[in-house]
C-alpha cells in the first residue's frame, strides 16, 4: 500500500515477499520508503539484504524505518550488524527507535479481543468484569506463578528446564506453544535444532499436553489461568538485547506482579522508563548477572519464595499495590503523552496499520481506553 506517489510504506507484518516487492517498486519508481516495523526488531534477513542493495546502489531514495521493541539505535544496529554483516547506508537510511510502541500494541490486542469475543455473542460486560476486572481485591489466586511461553527459544527451554529441575514446574500453569502433540520432538527436524530442550524432561512432566487444554492462554485472551496466577513470568524475545513487547506488558496493564526472562539489567532499564520494581517482595539482584542462565536461576529462587509464602499471597499483593496501580496508569500516560509518538508515525496515522495508535493521538479524553476494563 502507498501512501503518495513520493513514498512507499512498508509494513512488518506484510509477508516477506511482498515486503521485498514493494522494495523493487519504489526502487523501479525512484520512490522514498517508509518502513513501519514496530512489532519486529529487524526485517527478515533476504529482505534486509536486498534494501541494502537498492540503499546503496540507487541514493536518491530515502529510507526510513521505525521500530519497536528495542531500546536504543546502538541495540538495532548490532542486531543489524550481525544479520547483515555491515548496516544499512547512513546517508539515505534512518532508523527511529520507538520503546514503548507495545504499550499501544498491547492495548490494541485487548480491544481486539474483545471485539473478537463480542462478536462471538459472549457477554462482553460480564467477560471484562471476569478477566479484565482492575480491582486487586477482587482477585483469587490459587496458582502462585505462571509463564506463557510462545515460540521455541533457547531462553524459554532452559527457563523450563529449570522450573522442572526445581521442581516447581507444576506448581505454577506453564504453557510452551513449542510443544503441541503435532509437533513431538524430532531430531531430523531443522526446527529443533535451535531447542534446547531435553525430551525426556517433557515426557516426564507431560509438558507435551499442556497446550492442548482449553485453558491455554493466547495473547490478550486472558482466562482463569491468567487471573488465578499471582506472579507472572513473560520470556521476552530476546536475552541479548533489551526489548518490551505484550508479554511484559500485559500482566503490567492488568495490575499483576511480573519478572522478565530478558536481557541483562531488564528490570534496572524499565526502571529507567519510569516503572517501579517490586523489591518489597523480589530480589532483583539477578538483573546484573551475565550469563542469561544465572538471571534465569534468581527469577527461579524468586519463584519459590512464592511458592513458600503463597499462604501470605494476598498480603504480598497489598504491599505492592500501590506500585501496581502506578505501573498501569503509566501506560496510560505514556499514551496520552503526545511527545511520545514519534513524528514520522504522527504524519502517517490514515495508514491502515496505525488506526489504533490513530484513535489514541486524536482522542482527547480516553474514554475508549477505560471501556476496555468497564
Amino acid at each position: 500500500m502507498e501512501n503518495n506517489n513520493n513514498t512507499m510504506i512498508i509494513y512488518g507484518w506484510d509477508d516477506a515477499k511482498l515486503q521485498r516487492n514493494k522494495i523493487h517498486t519504489a526502487n523501479v519508481r525512484k520512490q522514498n520508503i517508509l518502513i513501519l516495523n514496530c512489532v519486529e526488531a529487524i526485517l527478515d534477513l533476504w529482505v534486509l539484504r536486498y534494501l541494502n542493495e537498492v540503499l546503496i546502489k540507487n541514493k536518491e531514495i530515502q529510507c526510513t524505518m521505525i521500530c519497536g521493541m528495542l531500546e536504543s539505535l546502538d541495540s538495532y544496529n548490532d542486531l543489524e550488524l550481525k544479520a547483515l554483516g555491515c548496516n544499512l547506508p547512513k546517508d539515505n537510511c534512518k532508523i527511529i527507535i520507538w520503546t514503548e510502541y507495545f504499550i499501544w500494541f498491547t492495548l490494541e490486542l485487548i480491544s481486539g479481543h474483545q471485539t473478537f469475543k463480542k462478536e462471538q455473542g459472549v457477554d462482553i460486560h460480564s467477560y471484562k468484569d471476569e478477566y479484565y476486572n482492575l480491582n486487586l481485591n477482587y482477585r483469587m489466586f490459587d496458582r502462585p506463578f505462571a509463564s506463557f511461553n510462545g515460540k521455541i527459544a533457547k531462553h524459554r527451554s532452559q527457563f523450563m528446564e529449570k522450573l522442572a529441575e526445581h521442581k516447581i514446574i507444576q506448581e505454577g500453569f506453564v504453557t510452551y506453544h513449542g510443544l503441541r502433540k503435532e509437533m513431538d520432538y524430532d531430531p531430523k527436524n531443522e526446527m529443533w535444532k535451535y531447542t534446547f530442550f531435553d525430551p525426556k524432561m517433557i515426557e516426564k512432566n507431560n509438558l507435551k499436553y499442556k497446550m492442548d487444554i482449553p485453558k491455554t492462554i493466547i495473547s490478550a485472551d486472558i482466562n482463569e489461568t491468567f487471573t488465578k496466577s499471582f506472579l507472572h513470568i513473560p520470556c521476552e524475545t530476546y536475552t541479548s538485547h533489551f526489548v518490551l513487547t505484550e508479554k511484559t506488558i500485559l500482566p503490567i496493564l492488568l495490575k499483576y506482579p511480573f519478572l522478565t526472562v530478558g536481557s541483562k539489567d531488564f528490570h534496572k532499564k524499565m526502571q529507567n522508563l519510569g516503572f517501579q520494581l517490586y523489591d518489597e517482595i523480589f530480589d532483583y539482584g539477578f538483573d546484573k548477572e551475565d550469563l542469561p542462565l544465572n538471571r534465569i536461576e534468581g527469577i527461579i529462587n524468586n519463584i519459590k519464595y512464592i511458592i513458600v509464602n503463597f499462604d501470605k499471597v494476598y498480603e504480598m499483593q497489598k504491599r505492592i499495590k500501590s506500585k501496581l496501580e502506578y505501573n498501569h496508569n503509566l501506560c496510560i500516560d505514556m499514551i496520552k503523552n503526545k511527545k511520545n509518538y514519534p513524528v514520522e508515525i504522527i504524519e502517517n496515522l490514515d495508514h491502515y496499520t496505525l488506526q489504533f495508535v490513530k484513535e489514541c493521538y486524536t482522542n482527547e479524553n480516553f474514554d475508549f481506553l477505560f471501556k476496555l476494563w468497564n
